[in-house]
């Protein structure tokens, strides 16, 4: 109950409130995307890059950099999940964290990149999506795999399973 002390009760408060686990994302932002804009009404020359990963077509993409306020944009407002249309070069909100969402609690995983590969991120706005300056930050910068957790890596996705030859001291 120590608000000082080593693990306050404002955290303990927020991570018991729940997590959404959503669907991992290839990437994620590192900083403002060129040019910057609206993701959804911007077209980006192709190949894109993002954190020295390549993306492809109908990757999901955690955008969480877009600036506050860079008029003529909404800014924060844009950052989210995104899926990237390589025919187009735009991307559209993904469909399990579109406009109108309840942003609070969203928990994403990030599989590639040279900064962002394998940290986990929530979003701590108490809001929705597309009306709420949303604010991921670093959940986890690592997997702690053991313990009966294994990370399986099969081409393009990355699950954590319980490992089935468990034994107990």
């Amino acid at each position: 109950l120590n608000q000082n002390g080593v693990v306050p009760k404002s955290y303990v408060d927020l991570v018991s409130v729940g997590l959404t686990p959503l669907q991992a994302c290839q990437c994620a932002t590192t900083g403002p995307l060129s040019p910057a804009g609206n993701p959804s009404l911007t077209t980006y020359s192709l190949p894109l890059v993002i954190d020295n990963y390549t993306v492809q077509n109908n990757d999901r993409v955690l955008i969480k950099d877009q600036p506050p306020n860079t008029l003529p944009y909404l800014g924060s407002v844009e950052n989210g999940i995104y899926v990237f249309n390589n025919g187009t070069g735009t991307f559209a909100r993904s469909s399990d964290y579109s406009n109108g969402t309840d942003a609070y609690g969203a928990y994403t995983l990030v599989q590639n990149g040279t900064v962002n590969a394998n940290k986990q991120f929530i979003e701590l706005t108490q809001g929705t999506v597309g009306t709420a300056a949303l604010l991921f930050t670093t959940f986890s910068s690592s997997f702690s795999v053991g313990q009966g957790l294994e990370k399986i890596s099969t081409g393009s996705s990355t699950t954590i399973q319980v490992k089935s030859n468990l034994s107990s001291p």
